[in-house]
């Protein structure tokens, strides 16, 4: 495992204060392939992220397992300083 990805995270259950959570970021995603001659090589797509739809966590507490939508859009806004 690389240290360098590694964070430090604020985040924590609302319900039971618990830091062991899913989190989970929804985005848009578009592939695009080209048409030659009425082949397409599957192989030779184009994958383009979009923009994060939500971004939502679930407390991995078995007593809990409570689920919420984040105020913020995405994990790196979790990451302490």
């Amino acid at each position: 495992m690389d240290p360098k990805k590694i964070h430090k995270s604020k985040a924590r259950c609302p319900k039971c204060k618990s830091k062991n959570i899913t989190l989970t970021e929804i985005a848009e995603h578009t592939i695009t392939w080209r048409q030659i001659d009425g082949y397409i090589n599957m192989d030779e797509g184009h994958n383009e992220p979009g923009n994060i739809v939500g971004f939502y966590g679930q407390c991995d507490n078995p007593a809990c397992k409570y689920s919420w939508k984040f105020r913020c859009l995405q994990v790196t806004n979790l990451i302490v300083q």
